[in-house]
């Protein structure tokens, strides 16, 4: 289990607004593995905004915020995560 995210980035992006668990389906499993096929790291990054994402699909993040996060969330990045 990931620690949650803005314990160890020192941000919190999770106390704007109402917080929902992201659960991927199908559709976006299909996509997430063609991206892993072509490359693993944006694949992550995907996952990543999908997991950050309100339910209007927006992220309240710097890229500095994200790109610190992606480091925390993601022990190798080239590692397949669903």
């Amino acid at each position: 289990m990931q620690p949650p995210l803005h314990d160890l980035a020192g941000v919190c992006l999770f106390c704007i607004g109402d917080v929902m668990a992201f659960k991927p389906n199908r559709a976006f499993k299909k996509d997430y593995n063609k991206l892993f096929k072509d490359n693993p790291a944006t694949a992550n990054t995907y996952l990543l905004i999908c997991e950050l994402a309100d339910d209007k699909g927006r992220v309240k993040a710097t890229e500095e915020e994200l790109f610190t996060l992606f480091r925390i969330r993601f022990n190798n990045p080239m590692e397949y995560q669903l």
